[in-house]
């Protein structure tokens, strides 16, 4: 199995959930805390989250519940930043 197949079959075991894919949501000016509230909440908080902001900082999923998440920065969001993400699961989860 050549490295791209193993790839494909690990992603393969994964699946986004209900409560989220958004590509824009806003965080607000000067903060390096913030926390994402779901519009449908997960069943527990023993799911995967991948965070993208929209300005050049470190950044780090400090905690998870089923209704939300809450992400710290390494530095402050301008007027107009924003994250995308998207929640996921293993199959056996």
């Amino acid at each position: 199995m050549s490295g791209n197949d193993r790839s494909i079959a690990i992603a393969g075991k994964r699946f986004a959930t209900p409560a989220g894919v958004q590509v824009a949501y806003p965080i607000g000016t000067s903060v390096t805390v913030a926390t994402v509230t779901f519009a449908r909440a997960e069943i527990d908080g023993s799911y995967g989250v991948l965070v993208e902001p929209s300005w050049l900082t470190t950044h780090k999923v400090s905690s998870k519940a089923a209704s939300q998440f809450v992400i710290a920065f390494g530095s402050v969001s301008g007027t107009a930043d924003t994250v995308a993400f998207v929640t996921f699961r293993d199959e056996t989860a």
